[in-house]
């Protein structure tokens, strides 16, 4: 597996991988209207302009993980960290995390994610983020907000 900065030309191929990614979470909550499934390409567009975009790629070129972020007055803001369904557990999510980390520039990180998503909120508190805030939407949806 590579991780590399993505590209314009990358953009349909990480939607496509990031609707496939999402649809667990989309099915537990009952809610196929999350922001992930709904995002359109221009939306990645401006992400892309905005800050930060790495791709892991398999052996054979396709982007089976992806994960965003943009900085703002020294902190930077990770998000959408997504690993196609066949490819979880294997560390990828935690490659493109630490990556991102390392690429940003920066010494202060925040993200959020569903409080359910228990395996979200382990993997993110092992590679040191900690629970400053969370923000209860409905009965069936918090989200806990993290920084490192």
């Amino acid at each position: 597996m590579k991780i590399t900065r993505a590209e314009i030309s990358d953009i349909q191929e990480i939607l496509d991988m990031q609707y496939s990614a999402f649809q667990e979470e989309a099915r537990v909550i009952n809610n196929y209207q999350i922001q992930p499934l709904v995002q359109k390409y221009e939306d990645v567009l401006l992400e892309l302009q905005k800050g930060i975009i790495l791709k892991a790629i398999d052996h054979s070129g396709k982007i089976v993980g992806s994960i965003r972020g943009f900085e703002e007055t020294g902190v930077f803001f990770v998000a959408k960290l997504a690993v196609s369904p066949k490819m979880q557990k294997q560390g990828i999510g935690s490659a493109l995390l630490r990556e991102i980390e390392k690429v940003s520039g920066c010494e202060k990180f925040e993200l959020y994610t569903r409080k359910e998503c228990f395996s979200n909120v382990r993997l993110y508190e092992k590679h040191g983020y900690k629970t400053f805030k969370e923000e209860k939407v409905d009965d069936s949806l918090t989200f806990v907000y993290m920084k490192k």
